[in-house]
């Protein structure tokens, strides 16, 4: 093996230690580790989080749950980190009833949001880890006599192809997971071909793409 990709390891995945020792041209690609001199490319978990909530908040959300993926994953804490933060700036609270902490599945994400909404009811938006829980989310709620976004409104983050084909569309955070795994590849090929070991982060925004799961508070 000349050299290795780590796709978002989670935290406590043993490949982290393994990195820890490797002399092996190595790059991290999506949720990588803070505080590690490794190189990596990544999208702006914390940044592009921040703006969604922030944009929510714009649209007069001012009840916002958090669906959180699993802790283990870097990016899960980052994107909660910018939720927090977007939601301080506005001068709003967070309540402890309106985080959810769950697993990858749409399964997940239909308990979660149903979990959420009837912890608390007031909740008038729900921000998805990703768009596979954003997914599930939605058909949990209307399975449970919910409408959205009439009654609640859904963001996801990724914008995989199925969130412009459900029904409300998707708004989501698009992440450039291409841009991100062309740059981790180039990272590592130049690591391989030279022999000189790479510590650069390259991190890329995040753009919200807005579709019909979103309702305006008047």
């Amino acid at each position: 093996m000349d050299g290795l990709a780590l796709f978002a390891p989670p935290s406590d995945s043993p490949l982290i230690a393994w990195a820890e020792g490797t002399r092996s041209p190595l790059v991290f690609a999506g949720s990588t580790p803070p505080g590690r001199r490794f190189a990596a490319s990544d999208i702006d978990d914390y940044g592009a989080a921040r703006a969604a909530v922030t944009w929510l908040i714009a649209q007069g959300h001012t009840r916002i749950g958090w669906l959180c993926g699993p802790v283990a994953q870097w990016s899960a804490a980052r994107r909660e980190e910018g939720y927090r933060r977007a939601m301080q700036e506005a001068g709003l609270e967070v309540r402890p009833a309106w985080r959810c902490v769950v697993g990858t599945s749409l399964e997940c994400g239909a308990a979660g949001a149903m979990t959420l909404v009837e912890a608390a009811p007031e909740l008038t938006a729900i921000l998805c880890w990703n768009d596979w829980l954003a997914l599930g989310a939605m058909q949990g709620l209307q399975n449970g006599g919910l409408r959205v976004p009439e009654d609640i409104s859904i963001v996801g983050f990724d914008d995989i192809e199925a969130a412009q084909w459900v029904r409300p569309a998707l708004t989501t955070m698009q992440q450039p997971m291409s841009r991100i795994g062309q740059t981790a590849a180039e990272m590592l090929i130049r690591q391989i071909k030279t022999g000189v070991a790479e510590t650069e982060v390259v991190v890329f925004p995040g753009e919200l793409v807005t579709r019909a799961s979103v309702r305006t508070i008047q």
